[in-house]
């Protein structure tokens, strides 16, 4: 997790970034596609900007590169709207089939330094 980030670009300064913290906001933002069922509302639209905006103690040593912006915009819009439609559904599924991609969730210390 913390290579992969680093490689990334996103992490300016490894020794003063708390990649616990960065980690947890991660997954408290991919709950919906990790979770077989999940229904979106605005606590959580508002829990997720307030994490990664106003809390973030990572603020001086993250570089915002232009893909993740846009993926972030992308993100916020996306959730916002099915916050209104308090939409509910297997989105895990919906995501695995659409890419492909099975995700797994595995705990905090099989993902840091690797």
């Amino acid at each position: 997790f913390e290579k992969a980030n680093f490689e990334m670009g996103v992490v300016v300064d490894p020794e003063n970034f708390d990649f616990q913290y960065h980690y947890e906001v991660v997954m408290f933002m991919v709950q919906p596609v990790l979770k077989p069922s999940f229904q979106f509302n605005h606590f959580f639209v508002r829990e997720m900007v307030r994490l990664q905006v106003s809390d973030k103690t990572n603020l001086k040593n993250v570089k915002m590169i232009e893909e993740a912006l846009f993926m972030q915009r992308l993100q916020f819009g996306m959730y916002s709207l099915l916050a209104d439609l308090s939409a509910n559904g297997n989105w895990a599924e919906i995501y695995n089939k659409a890419t492909g991609i099975d995700l797994d969730y595995r705990p905090l210390h099989s993902l840091l330094k690797t």
